[in-house]
């Protein structure tokens, strides 16, 4: 809870918990669009790996929204980006 309050920053546990809590909200209801949360480590992914193609039935590649946290580290600012397939958009949250 201090890390909410004025003045403080979010950490990278706060913001994957709360990604996490999302995605989970959604996961058990039919009529809801299916969820999928990348943690804040995302950046730390191999330039390899990120070149693969997921195989299907990867919770990725079935997701109808993506959220992507981003760590702005030159501002010590986080940012979110979404990612709504069905709709053909991206957006980026500050």
């Amino acid at each position: 809870i201090a890390r909410l309050m004025p003045g403080k920053y979010l950490d990278d546990a706060i913001i994957n918990s709360y990604l996490k809590m999302i995605q989970a909200r959604n996961a058990g209801r039919p009529d809801a669009l299916r969820i999928f949360t990348h943690n804040t480590f995302l950046t730390n992914v191999s330039e390899e790996r990120r070149a693969r193609i997921p195989p299907q039935g990867n919770p990725l590649t079935d997701a109808d929204i993506i959220f992507f946290p981003l760590h702005l580290a030159d501002s010590l600012h986080w940012v979110l980006a979404v990612m709504d397939i069905p709709m053909k958009t991206f957006r980026l949250y500050d």
